[in-house]
């Protein structure tokens, strides 16, 4: 060992790296969270199967074998927040759903 701090994963989301504060037994507890939901393909991940965007917005990515690895090359790009608020879509999918849902009735 070599007594050196390293970083394991890159945090690139909006989120970066924090700690979440949460309640459990009436006491406060603490615990470290990653925010990866931008990434590179290759970089290191935390959750297999876990989806991500592309740093530069283009790709969506997945979480395999503690990598991520190129999921779907979007078209149009790849979403954070869809408009239905799913995660991780591509444009194009996000609003063909969009369109697929019925009107709403009055």
């Amino acid at each position: 060992m070599n007594h050196k701090l390293t970083r394991q994963v890159h945090c690139g989301g909006e989120g970066k790296c924090y700690v979440r504060q949460y309640g459990q037994d009436g006491f406060s507890h603490y615990q470290a969270e990653c925010d990866q939901s931008l990434a590179k393909v290759g970089e290191e991940c935390v959750k297999d199967g876990q989806p991500a965007c592309s740093d530069d917005m283009k790709d969506r990515l997945m979480c395999s074998n503690g990598k991520f690895t190129l999921d779907t090359a979007c078209k149009k790009g790849c979403l954070l927040r869809a408009p239905d608020g799913s995660p991780f879509q591509c444009a194009e999918n996000a609003a063909k759903a969009i369109s697929d849902t019925p009107p709403k009735k009055k």
